[in-house]
């Protein structure tokens, strides 16, 4: 068996567990179990539990920059920038739920590292650094940055969730809607 197979497993098996049980509930044994590895195989790979949660989430949300960050179109105006931004969000979202979820459940807790937390912020500085500029051009509401977050990553991960449960048919028209919607709430 490839080595990285079995760290791709761990991973994968480490996800699933800390989604259903969060990180409190989860032990390093069921987690060898679903990824079908010893529990010492676990620890050659990661030193801790902490460990191995923080890799997991870095790698996660370094995932998500990837997939957001490519193609991004650096000479399109703000509303076309938003739109991009909102729209490979939510298709990153739809494709990677349990990652997304796990972005979220996970985000500045008390066992994630500066590293882990570094990654995060590194990921919404790239969105803030436009952001920054639409705002002095006037082109934006002037709100804090993390402001933003809750206008518009908030909207797209709660719409995920309802639809994840069957409470939201998130059709193409009612995406749309919310992405204008979204739009309206931070332009001038």
């Amino acid at each position: 068996m490839e080595k990285n197979d079995k760290r791709e497993r761990i991973l994968r098996a480490a996800l699933e567990m800390f989604l259903h049980r969060g990180y409190d509930g989860t032990a390093i044994p069921p987690i060898a179990k679903a990824a079908g590895v010893s529990v010492g195989t676990i620890y050659r790979y990661f030193e801790s539990k902490e460990s191995l949660v923080n890799e997991l989430f870095q790698e996660t949300v370094n995932k998500l920059s990837r997939f957001i960050m490519k193609d991004y179109p650096a000479g399109y105006t703000a509303k076309e920038k938003f739109y991009y931004i909102f729209d490979k969000l939510y298709e990153f979202c739809k494709e990677n739920n349990r990652a997304f979820l796990f972005i979220n459940d996970n985000s500045y807790s008390y066992y994630l590292t500066k590293e882990s937390n570094n990654c995060l912020t590194n990921f919404f500085e790239f969105i803030f650094k436009d952001l920054e500029n639409f705002k002095q051009q006037g082109i934006v509401k002037n709100l804090p940055n993390n402001a933003y977050i809750a206008l518009v990553y908030a909207p797209i991960e709660m719409a995920i969730c309802l639809q994840h449960n069957n409470m939201l048919d998130l059709s193409e028209d009612i995406l749309l809607e919310l992405r204008e919607s979204c739009w309206h709430a931070v332009r001038n």
